[in-house]
């Protein structure tokens, strides 16, 4: 199991390290939305397949780890689809990243791979709006995406 800090050490270039923890910092969780988060009281466990040099991974994450910050029993497991993509195909036959599940007991559910469902169509061929999703323009899909999962 790899924590955020063993995540950054994915790839061994500072400047995708500093990309991520940037990306971080720029996430705005509302009032309303850091209370929402609080209240959740059960466990949350997310099995995360990312990387930093992967542009889409590096947004996805950076609302995933903001969420995280107000959820004290949220466990989040990052894994290198270099390293388990045995793994990753058995959850998500795309085999694409970043790849999101959330864990309860032995059921493993699929939050969303690549991007989240309500916005894949528009961003897919899109170079504009992957430049927008990038920039953090859909931060607020990405929340509501994974946070369904989480009532």
């Amino acid at each position: 199991m790899a924590t955020f800090k063993e995540y950054l050490r994915f790839t061994d270039e500072i400047k995708y390290m500093d990309n991520q923890i940037r990306l971080l910092g720029e996430v705005n969780l509302s009032e309303e939305k850091q209370e929402e988060l609080s209240s959740v009281e059960k466990e949350i466990k997310i099995l995360a397949f990312a990387h930093p040099k992967c542009p889409d991974c590096s947004v996805v994450i950076a609302v995933l780890e903001a969420m995280r910050k107000f959820i004290p029993n949220m466990n989040v497991d990052y894994r290198r689809r270099s390293e388990d993509k045995e793994l990753l195909l058995q959850y998500s036959s795309e085999g694409k990243i970043p790849a999101l599940f959330i864990i309860d007991g032995i059921k493993v559910t699929k939050i969303f791979s690549e991007y989240p469902e309500s916005i894949r169509e528009d961003i897919e061929n899109n170079e504009l709006e992957k430049e927008k999703f990038h920039k953090g323009i859909y931060n607020d899909k990405i929340y509501e995406q994974i946070f369904r999962y989480f009532r």
